[in-house]
């Protein structure tokens, strides 16, 4: 009973904080806004990041909290198209202040990531080209029947 009820305030202060679906990926207080990067998950899974020479698996996450710095993230894909044979790694530099979008597309039997920088609308690693051979993945087709 009393790990319940921690467990209610702990998730009542995050509701009151505005906090939603929110990992911080580095130890001490919160910082303000300016001090961090937020990464946006958007149509991909995360399966790892590499952060700050720690390794964090199988995130389930929307938005990730992160310290400047470079990180490495594993993505996965996951659609109607298919799922990804194997995990991509983009690697970017977070810069305070700043968010990052991480997108995929699937083409016939391949799919590719990309992360973007939202204030500066720039693509920061990864890219949209699906012929790009070095940021591409296949995908195990879920039906073949066309």
């Amino acid at each position: 009973m009393r790990y319940f009820l921690i467990l209610i305030f702990v998730t009542a202060t995050f509701i009151a904080c505005g906090v939603k679906d929110l990992l911080v990926l580095y130890d001490g207080e919160r910082r303000i806004p300016t001090e961090v990067a937020i990464i946006q998950i958007g149509n991909v899974y995360l399966m790892q990041v590499d952060s700050l020479k720690r390794k964090y698996q199988a995130i389930s996450v929307n938005n990730i909290e992160v310290l400047p710095d470079r990180h490495i993230l594993g993505l996965g894909y996951s659609s109607q198209k298919g799922r990804s044979r194997r995990i991509i790694n983009l690697e970017f530099t977070a810069v305070s202040g700043h968010t990052y979008l991480v997108k995929a597309r699937a083409g016939y039997n391949h799919w590719t990531p990309w992360i973007i920088d939202v204030a500066l609308d720039s693509i920061v690693a990864g890219s949209k080209d699906l012929n790009d051979k070095e940021h591409r993945g296949l995908l195990n087709w879920k039906n073949r029947n066309f």
